[in-house]
């Protein structure tokens, strides 16, 4: 079994959210009712450990270890589980004599090929319910612990899924920004310094909560960037990934941030090609905003076009996941954290909200409400409005 610290991005986890699955249970007659609660279930934990990851690389004092490690195995297991039957029906087509490659499972599908098979149910069906029985209540018990670890707090997970569910762009957040004066120096100081291995093009991951505000810094610094005089940088640009990202799409959605028109081509190549030609000799800035996605394979056609820049060329990615940063950073290991906000910032920033014209001091009793609410909001920024 792999070891706690794997990513989600294993083939069986996959397969678990594709239609593929569903096909496989019927055909051989398993209970695809227990499917449904296993995807509830490793959709709810993966939510729940992305918050409490993120939460132990901020906080001082790492909380819930010991649900942290039982979570992780508990996903684990559950690709284990998957991986036994997608191995059972291997040895079944071997068995009924199909020739070897009829069963192709590939990284993010699960298909058949050939003949169809005879038996109408599956000889370790029984073995198999019972092992997904056994991880659902193991997966049922952890959900049940959470309370008493603070991790499913309101704010915390309204933020992220507000975040991950709103577009972003690189116009100006409604929401005046408080407290991250200091991170905006910071990130310009990476932006300019032209020291290291990795000055030609440096990749600055910005990791951090959902809603805590990555995609507000990334902001500041754009705008800053664009505005300076003489400007920063020849070529500027602005993309919003999703979580399963097409990398023609968002090709298209630079280049048509650079040259102001929707490009008409279609194939990567094509499109790489003239993205290419756009930034060929340029010194450049480049958001990518809001990435999930951990494959390094659509990072590598990604990133291909941005190799013809000018050193000094630079590459913002804000993420939830220290995955992803490990993966597209330029230096190992080295990504930059968005704290959350302290509580006086985030005191003022629910009264810019909430009091908009001043008098907040007029009643203790709604500045005592506010300040309550400022404690349930942990020190997410997009939480404040949320609640």
């Amino acid at each position: 079994m792999a070891g706690p610290e794997v990513a989600f991005t294993s083939a069986a986890i996959k397969v678990l959210f594709t239609q593929g699955a569903y096909d496989f249970f019927f055909k051989w007659k398993l209970d695809e009712m227990l499917l449904d609660r296993l995807k509830a279930l490793v959709n709810s934990t993966k939510s729940l450990l992305t918050v409490a990851e993120m939460r132990r690389q901020i906080q001082e004092n790492s909380i819930g270890d010991e649900w942290f490690k039982k979570a992780r195995f508990a996903i684990c297991d559950a690709e284990d589980v998957l991986d036994k039957i997608f191995t059972d029906v291997q040895k079944e087509e071997y068995r009924l004599g199909d020739s070897p490659g009829t069963v192709n499972i590939v990284k993010d599908k699960f298909r058949y090929k050939g003949k169809d098979i005879v038996c109408s149910v599956h000889p370790c069906k029984k073995t198999r319910e019972a092992e997904m029985r056994k991880l659902i209540e193991r997966l049922e018990s952890i959900a049940s612990e959470v309370s008493h670890l603070g991790l499913d707090t309101t704010a915390e997970l309204a933020a992220i899924r507000e975040a991950r569910g709103r577009p972003t762009s690189s116009v100006n957040d409604t929401i005046e920004i408080f407290g991250r004066s200091e991170d905006k120096k910071n990130i310009m100081k990476l932006l300019e310094s032209r020291d290291g291995a990795d000055d030609a093009l440096r990749v600055i991951p910005i990791v951090g909560l959902g809603g805590v505000g990555k995609t507000t810094l990334a902001n500041m610094v754009f705008k800053e960037c664009r505005s300076s005089t003489p400007p920063m940088f020849d070529v500027s640009a602005w993309a919003c990934l999703s979580d399963e990202f097409k990398v023609g799409d968002v090709i298209k959605s630079i280049l048509e941030f650079i040259t102001k028109r929707r490009p008409k081509l279609d194939g990567l190549d094509s499109l790489q090609q003239e993205l290419k030609k756009e930034l060929q000799g340029k010194k450049f800035l480049l958001i990518l905003d809001d990435m999930w996605s951990e494959d390094p394979r659509k990072w590598d056609d990604l990133r291909t076009p941005f190799l013809v820049g000018k050193s000094g060329s630079r590459i913002i990615v804000t993420t939830g996941s220290k995955d992803v940063a490990k993966l597209v950073t330029s230096v190992p290991n080295v990504f930059y954290l968005l704290n959350v906000m302290s509580e006086e910032e985030s005191w003022s920033l629910f009264k810019s909200v909430a009091f908009p014209e001043g008098g907040e001091g007029e009643s203790t009793e709604l500045k005592k409400i506010g300040q309550g609410i400022v404690e349930k909001c942990k020190g997410l920024p997009l939480s404040v409005p949320l609640l």
